[in-house]
C-alpha cells in the first residue's frame, strides 16, 4: 500500500463544511498540518498515482534549483536601470498566473554583472521553469520566453530545467514545456505544492527535494500537444487582457499630468553637489536631490495657476486606529480579519485574499483597525503602488502597520485618492522621502510631513473624476475578462487530463 493509500485509510472525516476529520497518527507522520492530510488532495494524487502515464517533475527534468547565493546578497548590491551591464533579478513580483513573465511592474531589481556570472546555477535560460518556493503566490510559475535578456533569480525562486524527452516504461515521450507549466499552474501542481509546503508555520516554503516530487502523468506527444491546442484560445485571451489590464493601470499614472496638461519633470541629475548649510537632519542623496526640488517647484507653480490645491499627508490620514496594549486585551480572543500587502492586487487596488484568526495568534503587525473606504498606502519601497481600497467586508477588520491608512468619506472619495496616490507625482515622492537600509519604505511621519498630494481644482477637478472612474471601470472589467478566460483554459485543461488519466 502506498504513502496517499495508508494516509487515506487513517484518516476519518466527521464534518464536511467545515472540513473536519480524526487522524490516527504513526510514528512515520512527519507533518502536523491539517492541509498535508485534506481528503480532497488525498484523493486528487491518488488519482495521479493511479494514471499509467504518471512521473515526477524530478524524474523529466536535467536539474530542479534554488538561486544560487542570495542570502548573501545585500540592498546595496542592487544597481539602477542606468547601471552599464546590468543585469535584471527576477522576482516573484514577475511571475503571472497565466504562465508569462512580466518584466514591467515597477519594482524591478537589477545586479552589476560581476554578481550575475558569480552566481551560475541561478542564470536563467529560454526554456527554464520558474517556480515560487515561498510566500502568498508559491507555486505560481512562469517560462522563460526565446529573446528574453540575461537575468537571474532572487531567494525565492526556484528553477527548473526540463529534458526534451524522458524514457516511460519502453517509450521515449518528448516533453512539452507549455504542457509542463500549465500543469503546474492548475489545481493539481497547485494541490501538491500547498500539500508539501504552502502551510508551514511562519511563511509556506518549498524544498527542491519538493519540488521534484510533485506528480504528473506524462501523456505520448499528440496528446500534450492536443490538450495545449484546446486549451490555445483562452490562454491567448487571457494574456491579451492581462497585458491591456497592465497597460491601462500604467495609464492611472499619468492621468493627472494629462488632465492639468502639464507634464512632470522626469529629467534625472545624478551627480550634483550639495551645500552644508542647506542641509537638514537628512543628508542622503535621495532627499536632497535636485530632482525632487524641480518636482516642488513644479507643484508650486501649477498652485499658483490655480489648476491643484496641495495638501499634506497629516490632513487625511486616519487617526486612532492602532490597537494599543489596553485594546489588545481586550479583543486578543477575538477573530478578525487581517490584511497584508502581499494581499492586495496592485492594478486595481482589491483585496485578494486575507487571513481569518484569533488576534492573539496573528502576527505582530497586525496593528491597524480599517474601516470601509479606507485607502491602505504600502509603504515598503517597491509595493509603493499597491494601494487598494477597504470594501465593505473588511468594516472594523485590521490590516498591517506596512500600510499607512488614508481615511475618506465615500467610495468617489476613496477612488480620488487612490487614483492620486498612484500617480507618478506623488509615487516620485514616496522615493525621494523614502529611508532606512535594510527595508527603505516611507515612514508616517514624512508621509504627513513631506509629501504633497496634488489636487485638481475646479474645471479640472471634474474631469479628473470623470477619468479615474472610467479607467477603475475599464480596470474591472479587464480584470474580470482576464479571470473568465484563465478559468476556462484552467477548466478545458483540467478536464482533458482526467479523460486521459
Amino acid at each position: 500500500m502506498n504513502e496517499i493509500e495508508n494516509t487515506l485509510k487513517r484518516v476519518v472525516v466527521v464534518g464536511k463544511e467545515p472540513l473536519c476529520f480524526v487522524l490516527k497518527f504513526v510514528e512515520t507522520d512527519d507533518k502536523i498540518s491539517a492541509h498535508f492530510y485534506d481528503t480532497a488532495s488525498l484523493d486528487l494524487i491518488r488519482r495521479i498515482e493511479a494514471s499509467k502515464h504518471v512521473t515526477s517533475i524530478g524524474e523529466i527534468s536535467q536539474s530542479v534549483k534554488y538561486s544560487d547565493g542570495k542570502w548573501e546578497l545585500r540592498f546595496t548590491d542592487y544597481v539602477p536601470t542606468e547601471y552599464p551591464n546590468r543585469v535584471l533579478l527576477l522576482q516573484v513580483s514577475n511571475l503571472r498566473s497565466d504562465g508569462h513573465i512580466d518584466t514591467e511592474t515597477g519594482i524591478e531589481k537589477y545586479l552589476p554583472l560581476e554578481l550575475h556570472q558569480r552566481w551560475k546555477h541561478s542564470q536563467v535560460k529560454a526554456g527554464d521553469i520558474i517556480i515560487a518556493i515561498t510566500g502568498t503566490t508559491i507555486g505560481i510559475a512562469s517560462i522563460v520566453p526565446e529573446g528574453f535578456p540575461e537575468a537571474n533569480l532572487n531567494q525565492a525562486l526556484g528553477h527548473i530545467v526540463l529534458k526534451k524527452a524522458f524514457e516511460l516504461g519502453e517509450r521515449s515521450i518528448e516533453i512539452n514545456k507549455e504542457y509542463v507549466l500549465t500543469y503546474l499552474n492548475s489545481k493539481f501542481g497547485k494541490t501538491q505544492v500547498l500539500r508539501y509546503g504552502g502551510f508551514r508555520a511562519g511563511q509556506g516554503g518549498l524544498s527542491t527535494g519538493e519540488v521534484k516530487s510533485i506528480l504528473i502523468p506524462l501523456f505520448e506527444e499528440p496528446i500534450q500537444y492536443k490538450i495545449m491546442d484546446q486549451t490555445k484560445e483562452h490562454r491567448t485571451n487571457a494574456y491579451s487582457y492581462g497585458k491591456r489590464l497592465l497597460e491601462k493601470a500604467e495609464e492611472i499614472t499619468f492621468l493627472l499630468e494629462n488632465v492639468i496638461g502639464e507634464k512632470m519633470p522626469r529629467k534625472s541629475q545624478q551627480t550634483f553637489l550639495c551645500y552644508p548649510q542647506v542641509l537638514g537632519d537628512r543628508i542622503d542623496c535621495l532627499y536632497n536631490s535636485p530632482d525632487i526640488k524641480e518636482l516642488q517647484a513644479y507643484l508650486s507653480k501649477l498652485e499658483k495657476e490655480g489648476k491643484l490645491q496641495l495638501i499634506k499627508g497629516e490632513g487625511i490620514t486616519a487617526k486612532d486606529r492602532g490597537i494599543s496594549k489596553k485594546i489588545y486585551e481586550e479583543r486578543e480572543l477575538e477573530i478578525f480579519k487581517y490584511i497584508d500587502i502581499d494581499n492586495v492586487n496592485k492594478e486595481v487596488g482589491s483585496i485578494e485574499g486575507f487571513t481569518e484568526d484569533f488576534l492573539l495568534k496573528l502576527p505582530t503587525r497586525a496593528r491597524q483597525i480599517i474601516k470601509e473606504n479606507d485607502v491602505l498606502i504600502p509603504t515598503p519601497i517597491g509595493s509603493t503602488k499597491g494601494i487598494c481600497i477597504v470594501p465593505k467586508e473588511f468594516e472594523g477588520q485590521i490590516c498591517s502597520t506596512g500600510f499607512i491608512v488614508v481615511e475618506t468619506k465615500s467610495y468617489d472619495e476613496a477612488l480620488w485618492y487612490f487614483a492620486i496616490l498612484k500617480s507618478n507625482i506623488v509615487q516620485k515622492q514616496f522615493y525621494h522621502f523614502q529611508s532606512g537600509s535594510i527595508q527603505p519604505s516611507v515612514s508616517l511621519k514624512a508621509f504627513e510631513k513631506n509629501v504633497q498630494m496634488p489636487i485638481p481644482k475646479d474645471a479640472w477637478k471634474e474631469k479628473y473624476s470623470e477619468q479615474v472612474k472610467i479607467a477603475m471601470n475599464e480596470l474591472l472589467r479587464l480584470k474580470a475578462d482576464h479571470s473568465m478566460e484563465l478559468q476556462k483554459s484552467n477548466d478545458t485543461f483540467e478536464k482533458l487530463v482526467f479523460e486521459n488519466l
